[in-house]
């Protein structure tokens, strides 16, 4: 069979196949700065104030990365009516949800999203959450006595662990998110280095090392402040994509000169030693730009 002929049965997969999942997990950000009467069924604006503050957020995440906090909602978890403790650690959230979808998402966190193709979470130890059921039903995660009031210190997998909450409509909040997350601590890092997996601890920088002043003055008037940080840089292959929260806030962009820069330092143009290939082209490859309301159309 010649090279470029294609099996008619994989014409009908091709023609008719469409992903459950998303190969895009995007994280969600600006819920602290936008304007609260925004509301997901409205067309997507920003004024020049919340814009301006929008692109700081995204010169923020470009030059220094993505931020990892620590809420103190993620210490427990219920399981069998039970409270249980889990390791405390700072972590960094993404949605699969398809573009479609996230305009809802969006209202709930911020409409600044910043995209990455699954790679670049697997490479940090990155996973889905795992839903379960906590209000009046047990569950097979653990039987009643297999655990008392706390995981081991080591027991990193309950940090994925997510009850879906039953509300009024028999919806189940949470579920729908479809949440992936990263998480990092000192002893996480620890672990890795003794383990010889230093390059994925390097992935991570703490935020007490970060000296830049400028930094500094990105955070005043802030009410949280990240644990870490998840540079973007050294993995901008996987950078895939960013959703404006308004129209007018990705033009303010593309005419932004210091986004561009930033931009072209993650992804660099395709100069005389590029390779035609997958990975050759995923280095070189710029980010899909687009805003909230274009993604009604996907």
């Amino acid at each position: 069979m010649c090279n470029n002929s294609i099996d008619p049965m994989n014409k009908y997969f091709y023609r008719h196949y469409k992903p459950a999942h998303s190969n895009l997990l995007i994280h969600w950000t600006g819920i602290d700065i936008d304007d609260p009467c925004w509301c997901s069924h409205h067309d997507s604006k920003t004024n020049d104030s919340v814009t301006e503050k929008y692109l700081d957020r995204l010169k923020s995440i470009l030059k220094y990365g993505l931020w990892m906090t620590k809420n103190e909602e993620d210490q427990h978890v219920i399981i069998n009516k039970q409270k249980i403790e889990r390791p405390w650690v700072a972590r960094t959230c993404f949605s699969e949800l398809k573009l479609s979808e996230v305009r809802n998402h969006a209202a709930k966190y911020g409409r600044l999203g910043i995209g990455f193709k699954r790679t670049f979470l697997f490479d940090r130890l990155g996973s889905p959450m795992m839903y379960y059921h906590q209000e009046k039903n047990p569950n097979w995660f653990f039987l009643p006595h297999a655990i008392n009031n706390k995981f081991k210190d080591d027991d990193y997998f309950s940090c994925f662990l997510k009850p879906m909450k039953e509300n009024n409509q028999k919806e189940f909040e949470y579920f729908d998110e479809s949440e992936w997350r990263i998480i990092y601590s000192d002893t996480i890092g620890k672990y890795l280095k003794d383990n010889n997996k230093d390059a994925i601890a390097k992935k991570f920088k703490k935020f007490s090392d970060i000296k830049d002043p400028e930094f500094s003055n990105d955070l005043k008037g802030s009410k949280k402040q990240p644990e870490y940080l998840i540079p973007i840089k050294d993995s901008g292959q996987w950078f895939a994509i960013i959703i404006y929260p308004s129209i007018n806030a990705k033009v303010a962009s593309e005419r932004d000169a210091e986004i561009r820069k930033l931009m072209k330092e993650i992804k660099p143009n395709a100069g005389e030693n590029y390779i035609a290939k997958p990975a050759g082209c995923e280095e070189f490859s710029k980010p899909i730009e687009i805003d909230l309301d274009a993604c009604r159309n996907f």
